[in-house]
């Protein structure tokens, strides 16, 4: 096992205190801005990057799970983070923590805007904020890509399901199925060495990712 390994599996045994994982959670309740990909990237800083709560490895196939299950993945893959330090009064706090404060956020700023949305200022900034969140999401899509896209097989993957739901209109849950199923027979040809190859078999057994 080279250093880099060995520092990722270091980074998957870190066991943040009750007192972090809260902070860190009601924190990003506040500040979840962008949607799910804007989330999603502020967790990757923090959990892979700074704290190094999980390594990147890790991190990229809880992604992948949350974003095949139904509901909000940003708050999934919060719940999952939490269980996986904290068992379950662990996923709890990270999911209650996520949502409540956001919630209380949205029903200030809805009840201002039903008060003063007519405002030329009000307009003027949230014309400004528009291009600035699309910049946050931009940001957050080339940072997750880098983190996911590892070799020239992923990278086909991720241009052809694009080209498909853009201008095929396949369903997206045909081409989860259609991408399942040529992981499955990359795996079988024996595409993949370390991190690409328990990428690929995680995309087959995704129920495994507590163990693998």
């Amino acid at each position: 096992m080279n250093r880099d390994q060995q520092n990722e599996s270091d980074a998957d045994h870190q066991m943040p205190s009750w007192h972090e994982v809260f902070l860190y959670f009601l924190f990003l309740g506040f500040v979840n801005i962008g949607g799910p990909v804007a989330q999603i990237t502020m967790m990757f800083n923090h959990m892979v990057e700074k704290r190094r709560w999980l390594s990147k490895d890790r991190f990229v196939k809880i992604m992948a799970f949350c974003h095949m299950l139904p509901g909000p993945e940003a708050l999934q893959l919060a719940i999952y983070v939490g269980y996986l330090k904290r068992k379950v009064w662990g996923g709890i706090l990270a999911g209650l923590t996520f949502i409540l404060p956001g919630a209380a956020v949205m029903i200030v700023l809805s009840w201002f805007y039903v008060k003063c949305g007519k405002l030329p200022q009000v307009n003027n900034a949230l014309y400004v904020l528009k291009p600035a969140v699309l910049g946050i999401i931009a940001a957050g899509i080339i940072k997750l890509g880098r983190a996911s896209i590892r070799n020239f097989f992923l990278a086909t993957l991720v241009v052809g399901a694009f080209a498909g739901m853009r201008f095929a209109g396949i369903n997206f849950l045909l081409i989860l199925l259609i991408a399942k199923k040529n992981c499955a027979d990359t795996a079988a040809g024996g595409w993949g060495t370390g991190s690409d190859a328990s990428i690929t078999r995680f995309s087959m057994a995704p129920s495994r990712l507590a163990i693998s």
